[in-house]
């Protein structure tokens, strides 16, 4: 559980971090497009808002390659596998945090109280809705005489409750529109408005906003900018709703806001309404802007046409440009995923790779069937290298208990060659390819945080330690799993002893990819 948890904390990590960023600068740009559009239609910034919230509960969907995923170490060639350096001066081993006991990191524990408070929020709204709904089952229809010709009512069902102080209409429960017990004293006028109002809510699909409102909320709890634009939108939603009520009689807006002084007056509490709920009146002190908004503002309202499609266009594209992560280019694939085993390059005709067999022996090399002195490799290897030496791919094989001191001056010689690609005969028909990383990303290793360097020593005698830690070839990829899901991008180093066998080595290799290692550098102790 603990492992999963690290693991998916990894991944939320990066991707949420990003998205924060990149929200709060998007949010950033929207206020600033509110306050030039100040005097425009409450339908208009209402619009410009919901931009806004609609970059909030989408991920980002645009994928940027990663070029380089760790400094010092460039992640191209197959797959995003990057495999050995040769360093030769035996450089001491980088401990890694022991992994015998499960613990959670810092960005699980993070996770989990993030996790924790989005859920509380959740459920705390749907509590509240369902509590709504309880209080709404005793509803009954008001008669259609007392129901005012408004357009489109006769396709809703419009209910009486003694149990709600105001109008309003439940984005779980469409097609209706509850009124209080009031509605008897209300004049024919009044309750015209008021249905309008509500009218214009289901019209506006109100509902679908209000539930993208109360994600965001969840997921954005802790952002000021979140719970800013949670207001406006609630704000311009009912301003817009007045306009569609009143129209573009004046003589109406005054009425109206006249009715809306009047029903909040008559309000002894403030109304218990769910999140999920849009109220004629949410909270008294609401009032001043939108009486302000029908009766001071009302002359302020123009602006143009081709302003408002010209902020429109930039919003959009600023939200597309603002909705990127980092991908991997060589796979295609979407969000950070755990390390998977890379898979051996396709040996196929035409692709421009040569493949060249060398085989080491106790008594000297044999290059695709013509043996040679151990003294001549450097020579040879050059002339199979040529002037394409990136071409080139090495299937390299020995005995299994050939001692990797031999097996360190076949990789000198390859650098000396320039050739960078290599694949490990496991004898059973099975390659495990593997790239040499630029000398350049090499000699950069010892830069690397603690974090991001899986030390893994192989002894002459077959032992593999992990750090500073023993650790069995039976458990060594659940050991490398446990490390990887802690830093899904380090590289894990393996360092044999001359005396190390060629067996154990490939034995070693084999594990490290079985666990999902994409960063392997090999390297020899003196």
């Amino acid at each position: 559980m603990i492992q999963m948890l690290n693991s998916v904390a990894a991944g939320w990590g990066e991707i949420f971090l990003l998205a924060v960023i990149q929200n709060t600068i998007f949010l950033g740009l929207v206020f600033a497009a509110l306050h030039i559009l100040r005097n425009a239609p409450a339908s208009v910034r209402y619009l410009i808002a919901l931009a806004g919230l609609i970059k909030l509960v989408l991920p980002p969907f645009m994928r940027i390659p990663a070029i380089m995923s760790i400094p010092g170490v460039s992640g191209a060639g197959y797959g995003s596998l990057i495999p050995f350096g040769t360093g030769s001066d035996g450089g001491s081993a980088v401990a890694i945090p022991e992994t015998a006991g499960e613990s959670l990191t810092a960005a699980g524990a993070l996770f989990s109280i993030w996790a924790l408070i989005v859920l509380a929020g959740l459920v705390y709204t749907v509590s509240g809705s369902f509590r709504l709904a309880l209080r709404l089952r005793g509803a009954r229809p008001v008669i259609d005489k007392d129901i005012p010709a408004v357009p489109g009512i006769e396709n809703i069902r419009v209910l009486r409750s003694g149990r709600i102080a105001i109008p309003i209409t439940v984005a779980f429960l469409p097609g209706r529109i509850y009124v209080p017990s009031a509605w008897d004293r209300w004049t024919p006028s009044c309750r015209s408005m008021v249905l309008r109002h509500e009218m214009a809510h289901l019209n506006r699909r109100d509902g679908l906003v209000l539930i993208m409102q109360i994600i965001a909320r969840a997921i954005y709890f802790f952002h000021p900018l979140v719970a800013m634009l949670d207001r406006r939108l609630s704000e311009y939603r009912e301003m817009a709703c007045d306009d569609a009520t009143v129209g573009r009689d004046r003589d109406s807006s005054v009425e109206y806001s006249r009715y809306l002084v009047e029903i909040a007056e008559s309000v002894v509490r403030c109304p218990a309404v769910c999140g999920s709920a849009s109220a004629l009146i949410r909270r008294k002190n609401e009032l001043l802007a939108r009486v302000s908004y029908q009766l001071e503002e009302g002359r302020m309202r123009s602006i143009s046409r081709t302003r408002v499609i010209i902020l429109a266009a930039a919003i959009v594209l600023l939200a597309v440009s603002l909705s990127w992560y980092r991908g991997d280019a060589s796979t295609g694939d979407g969000y950070p995923q755990p390390p998977q085993p890379p898979k051996p390059p396709k040996e196929e005709s035409g692709s421009g790779k040569r493949m060249v067999s060398v085989v080491l022996e106790s008594d000297g090399v044999d290059i695709d069937g013509k043996s040679i002195d151990i003294s001549q490799l450097d020579e040879a290897l050059g002339i199979v290298g040529g002037d394409d030496p990136g071409s080139v791919m090495v299937r390299f094989e020995c005995a299994d208990n050939v001692p990797m001191g031999h097996v360190r001056i076949f990789h000198e010689a390859l650098t000396e060659a320039g050739i960078d690609k290599i694949r490990y005969d496991k004898g059973e028909g099975e390659g495990l390819a593997l790239q040499l990383p630029p000398k350049a990303a090499r000699d950069r290793l010892d830069e690397l945080p603690r974090d991001l360097v899986i030390d893994v020593a192989v002894g002459s005698g077959g032992d593999i330690f992990v750090g500073s830690q023993m650790v069995k070839a039976g458990d060594l990829t659940t050991t490398i799993k446990r490390s990887l899901e802690k830093s899904p991008e380090a590289v894990v180093v393996i360092r044999n002893e001359d005396e190390t066998t060629y067996g154990d080595f490939v034995q070693v290799l084999g594990l490290l990819k079985k666990a999902g290692a994409q960063r392997i550098v090999v390297e020899f102790i003196d």
